[in-house]
């Protein structure tokens, strides 16, 4: 797909957004150009609902190609010629992981509730894997690594250029996620994660809110849910978008201000022109944007409130680890 276009260093002051006025919506979501005309107001498209298509399709707005038709391929191969899939350099070395454990629904509900794994298989590479292992240990799944890499560059670009608008002229406390963004020196994201889900006829995943501060997701069908202004609603992507919303870690440093996205996957009964490639009935191609395990996450300065009800600092990986717990550990 070729390497990604130059893009200018990110800046703490901004200028003017290009495109001024109210925001662009589709269904109520807002759409914007956030490489390009709407520079700087992603937390301002966040804040209406917790989401926002972010559109890919433009000059500015570059991401590499999901591959879709690999991903099918490559599950097919995991499902139904296991001994095959195992072949495969990266498999051998676990530098890809490949289940079907997670139970989301736990996240929220805790550990009284029993473990059911939702319905859906799921790819997994880590920060570590993709960006420190060589193209010769991946092997043929290279594109995988290369994919990770170039999608983590681009978004990483923008949360770090977003989040420093914010920040105007407040020096954030050293050692904390603004402070590293602010200094540009020290956060490496490595506690992000790709993750490529097969749903299968009838595939679900459970209500639940991501660990991180944002998640980047390309699919190939509907299904996807939110809860917002207090009931559930699709989220249709139009075309030439993804879609963006917050996690746990963007409330925590607007301090509540943009909450978490609820969210879940419920798939319609298929028909046979709803599946394309061997029941898999829909794609979600998924980056998560997590800091290092040792950064310390807190309020941005310009969302402290100071009256005693400002959230508390969280490390990632503390966070990270008892959502994690209670997603795989079965009760």
């Amino acid at each position: 797909h070729g390497a990604p276009p130059p893009l200018p260093p990110p800046q703490r002051a901004l200028a003017s957004s290009a495109c001024v006025g109210e925001l662009p919506m589709f269904e109520g979501v807002p759409r914007i150009d956030a490489w390009g005309c709407h520079r700087g107001r992603l937390v301002e498209a966040l804040s209406i609902c917790g989401a926002v298509f972010l559109e890919v399709g433009s000059p500015s707005g570059w991401l590499p190609n999901p591959t879709f038709g690999r991903w099918s391929t490559l599950w097919d191969e995991a499902v139904n010629r296991w001994p095959s899939y195992r072949e495969y350099d990266a498999v051998r070395q676990r530098l890809l992981n490949f289940n079907k454990a997670e139970d989301l629904a736990r996240t929220l509900q805790g550990d009284f509730k029993s473990h059911a794994p939702d319905l859906r298989y799921n790819f997994g590479v880590t920060c570590a894997n993709a960006l420190y292992r060589s193209q010769e240990e991946w092997g043929k799944l290279w594109w995988i690594a290369q994919n990770f890499r170039d999608t983590l560059w681009a978004t990483t670009w923008l949360v770090r250029e977003e989040l420093l608008s914010k920040m105007q002229d407040e020096a954030p406390r050293h050692g904390t996620l603004a402070g590293k963004l602010w200094s540009n020196r020290g956060e490496g994201w490595t506690g992000s994660r790709l993750r490529h889900s097969i749903y299968p006829a009838n595939g679900s995943c459970t209500e639940h809110t991501d660990y991180g501060v944002l998640t980047l997701q390309q699919s190939t069908s509907s299904g996807l849910e939110a809860f917002i202004s207090g009931a559930w609603r699709q989220l249709r992507t139009p075309d030439g978008c993804a879609v963006v919303f917050a996690g746990d870690m963007f409330e925590l440093l607007t301090n509540g201000d943009v909450p978490a996205l609820r969210h879940r996957v419920c798939l319609e009964t298929p028909t046979a022109e709803t599946v394309p490639f061997k029941g898999v009935v829909r794609q979600s191609h998924i980056l998560f944007i997590q800091p290092d395990k040792n950064t310390v996450v807190e309020p941005l300065p310009a969302y402290l409130r100071n009256d005693g009800t400002d959230r508390a600092a969280v490390k990632y990986g503390d966070w990270h680890n008892v959502k994690a717990s209670l997603a795989f550990t079965r009760s």
